[in-house]
């Protein structure tokens, strides 16, 4: 990688937050950067006590990219420390591929991405597996070569918000939007950017390893978290900090409302709010009464102004919960309430079955019923034809009856011909033929016609 001192800008920024970082982890993420294909890259650190690792201190002297902030320092300045093209934020326990920051860079660049989505794969630290997650998920990103938040925002609020996205720095300083140094920050810092621009484009080729260890607690939260209860592993000793979800929750919120964009997106915002809710609930956390009680007052102070919009968006296994919380006062309030629901829409679900069979066999009948109305009017109409042929053939018959009675009288009347007197002395010239008959008759009469000539003139010299 090219030295810093030999560039004025970095094309891409990576802020690593090193908090509950072990050293083994930090190396190899380390490791990953500096050693990527893609040349001037800059590494921000958030300043906490893993700065002071020795092997840190060797990394920082033998690299002049890497750059230390205190969190209040990078949030306060950001627009005058960061520079680069783009910036991406990093947790020191995963590591990047060789050539992942190169090929994403790339695809940004050539495609004047706002926002770059990119895929990753889950190292699973206890089995050594690799896993490639939710293909099924971003399956309609890959179909889309630029896109806006309104147009995948059905997708938006059901997707894993995960911190791996490429982010134009221009663009993210234009929002003034806060910089996301914690895990939760990261799901409003997306879903409010997403919703800005209609420069978005998706990378279906892995930037990153993400490690997960499924025997430390942090980072199943982690996974959890970036997850945002749709996907991930949670353990149910495991406790969950809701203040930093719920104000999470507040920033989305405000922020669609300050930009006029509210309106168009309630009703995947509410569900998407009230799905976590629930899911986390189900879990059986620990802290399950703390949470209640989180879920509780937040309810009660959306209630006032956005009861109306709740009751007319949310879907019904939402709004059920919704509607329990409010009127609980306690945890176990609430699982009465919720069993109590669960099982009014079972009977619910089955009347609704036993009216479907009805309305099946109602319609079945129904049909069954048109169905013999149109065969016998079918029936009909062939008996019809039947008839109309059987006195065709009648009509034939008679036709035909009449025809033999008229050639046999036929017959007869020439039966007579042949035996008459006049039919046997017509008999030769019937056989020398008609045209041979023609010329015996000429000749016979002029025979005739010259023996009278004859006789004409022989008779006038006798008289005379």
């Amino acid at each position: 990688m090219v030295p810093i001192k030999e560039f004025t800008q970095p094309k891409i920024s990576i802020i690593l937050n090193l908090n509950d970082v072990t050293e083994k982890y930090f190396e190899k993420c380390f490791d990953s950067i500096c050693n990527q294909e893609l040349d001037y890259v800059e590494i921000i650190c958030v300043e906490n006590e893993n700065y002071k690792f020795d092997k840190f201190q060797k990394y920082l002297l033998e690299y002049e990219f890497i750059k230390i902030f205190d969190e209040y320092y990078l949030q306060n300045n950001f627009n005058l420390i960061i520079n680069s093209d783009y910036i991406l934020f990093l947790n020191a326990k995963d590591w990047l591929l060789f050539v992942g920051l190169k090929h994403a860079y790339n695809l940004a660049i050539e495609n004047d991405m706002d926002i770059l989505i990119n895929s990753y794969n889950i190292f699973h630290e206890f089995s050594g597996e690799i896993e490639d997650p939710y293909q099924e998920e971003y399956a309609q990103l890959n179909n889309l070569n630029s896109f806006s938040g309104n147009d995948f925002k059905n997708i938006l609020f059901n997707m894993p918000k995960y911190s791996f996205n490429l982010y134009k720095t221009d663009f993210i300083k234009k929002l003034n939007l806060k910089i996301p140094l914690d895990l939760t920050s990261q799901i409003s810092f997306f879903i409010n950017s997403s919703m800005m621009t209609s420069r978005i484009g998706y990378n279906n080729k892995p930037l990153l390893y993400n490690r997960l260890n499924e025997e430390n607690d942090n980072l199943n939260y982690y996974n959890l978290i970036c997850n945002d209860f749709n996907f991930g592993i949670c353990e149910n000793n495991l406790e969950i900090n809701m203040d930093s979800i719920i104000d999470t929750y507040f920033n989305i919120l405000y922020f669609l409302e300050k930009e006029g964009i509210y309106n168009c997106n309630k009703y995947y915002l509410w569900n998407y709010i009230f799905r976590v809710f629930r899911r986390i609930y189900l879990q059986n956390f620990k802290n399950n009464i703390v949470i209640f009680k989180n879920i509780h007052d937040f309810c009660t102070n959306v209630f006032s102004k956005y009861h109306n919009d709740l009751v007319l968006n949310l879907k019904i296994e939402n709004l059920t919960f919704y509607r329990s919380i409010l009127k609980s006062n306690s945890i176990y309030e609430l699982e009465l309430l919720y069993e109590n629901n669960r099982l009014v829409l079972q009977n619910e679900g089955k009347d609704k079955i036993i009216n479907e069979k009805n309305n099946l066999i109602s319609n079945l009948n129904n049909d069954l019923a048109n169905s013999s109305k149109k065969l016998d009017v079918e029936i009909k109409k062939y008996l019809n034809i039947l008839d109309d042929k059987d006195n065709r053939i009648n009509i034939l018959e008679e036709k035909y009856s009449y025809q033999v009675h008229e050639n046999n009288l036929l017959i007869a009347k020439l039966s007579e011909v042949e035996t008459s007197r006049s039919w046997r002395l017509t008999k030769i010239f019937r056989k020398i033929g008609m045209f041979k008959s023609i010329i015996v008759l000429v000749t016979v009469g002029f025979i005739i016609f010259l023996v009278m000539y004859i006789l004409i003139i022989m008779l006038m010299l006798i008289i005379k």
